[in-house]
């Protein structure tokens, strides 16, 4: 569980994982420099099993994962952020169903989102199985509070795609200057940890032309050997 500045929600996660039907987990907690009382509600709950690291310096998200992910001993992960919940038996389902096939990779499950008014299911067509690889490229579905991942396939990453998603927004048209740091910036991350920590595997970049049309296929852009 990452967390910067998540007090709002984060008593209903933490207890969410405490009234799991499946006992043997251990959560790390890795706080960014919070500034809020998050590591007060954490400690409310004197729970052994909640192990707490602060983050040496405040970091992007994706960055912050990768630092807590050094403190994991499991052979299993699963991801909670601060504003999500997980239904009782999530995991006990999924690592019953680890234990009949280990060589999976990973489990997902389908997401609610809700309020105090309304809940909905966030996808509406049934889940797939099996190699998804084809099917996600067009039809992403997983949501990451969903998954649980074998992680013995954690060293044996060999190709990363990034799909920049500017179309998802229906200002990033109005404001392409906005949308254009953003989705640079998350580029510019990805690219540094992929370069540190997985510098053998293909990096795959897929944008769209909705935004910015067809001009970047003609930029003058070209490889260094080294990138300053």
């Amino acid at each position: 569980m990452n967390c910067y500045n998540g007090a709002r929600y984060l008593n209903d996660s933490l207890r969410s994982i405490i009234n799991q039907t499946f006992q043997n987990w251990e959560l790390l907690f890795w706080d960014n420099r919070s500034t809020d009382n998050s590591k007060k509600i954490l400690e409310s709950f004197k729970e052994t099993r909640f192990k707490y690291y602060m983050s040496p310096k405040f970091t992007n998200l994706g960055e912050a994962r990768y630092l807590a992910s050094k403190h994991i001993y499991g052979d299993l992960l699963a991801i909670l952020d601060t504003d999500d919940v997980w239904l009782p038996n999530k995991l006990e389902e999924q690592v019953n169903i680890f234990n009949k096939n280990q060589d999976l990779g990973l489990i997902y499950t389908n997401t609610i989102f809700f309020d105090k008014k309304n809940n909905h299911t966030l996808y509406s067509k049934k889940q797939n199985s099996g190699n998804l690889f084809n099917h996600l490229l067009f039809n992403y579905n997983i949501s990451l509070e969903t998954v649980l991942i074998n992680l013995k396939y954690k060293n044996k990453i060999k190709c990363i795609i990034h799909t920049a998603a500017q179309p998802s927004h229906d200002w990033a048209a109005k404001e392409p200057l906005t949308d254009f740091t953003i989705n640079a910036n998350g580029t510019l991350n990805l690219l540094y940890l992929a370069n540190k920590y997985c510098k053998k595997s293909v990096f795959i970049y897929v944008s769209t032309n909705k935004v910015y049309g067809d001009t970047p296929n003609y930029l003058p852009l070209y490889e260094k050997k080294k990138k300053i």
